[in-house]
């Protein structure tokens, strides 16, 4: 069932950014994409896990906004990067997995500028 809901929300981003001559709904797709990422999170069966993910849930949802909108390519790369972290859950290669998620926010990160400003932060703190 949770596999289930991870492929109708990976459904919903592609048709989300497929939208044939128009811009991606963006407010939709980062909704989605949303629940993608919780559908991900629950699977993980940690209940202080989920705790604090929900806690910074809404920290998330503006990186997750500017890293939708920082390039028009960046709604594609972002679903096929879920295609792939769904994949490997569903051949049960947890490793695999990992690498690709990891993979997946550290450029999703990079693409919203919240590693640089963490950069930057660092750079001025004494």
């Amino acid at each position: 069932a949770a596999i289930a809901a991870l492929r109708e929300q990976l459904r919903a981003m592609h048709a989300l950014s497929r939208q044939p001559g128009q811009a991606p709904d963006i407010a939709a797709l980062a909704e989605a994409n949303e629940r993608f990422h919780a559908a991900i999170d629950a699977l993980a069966g940690n209940a202080f896990l989920l705790r604090a993910l929900r806690a910074l849930r809404a920290y998330d949802h503006f990186g997750r906004l500017r890293a939708l909108r920082s390039t028009p390519q960046e709604p594609r790369r972002a679903w096929r990067e879920h295609a792939a972290i769904l994949s490997a859950i569903r051949r049960r290669d947890p490793g695999r997995a990992e690498a690709r998620m990891r993979a997946h926010v550290t450029r999703s990160l990079e693409a919203s500028g919240i590693l640089e400003a963490l950069d930057q932060d660092e750079r001025d703190t004494p």
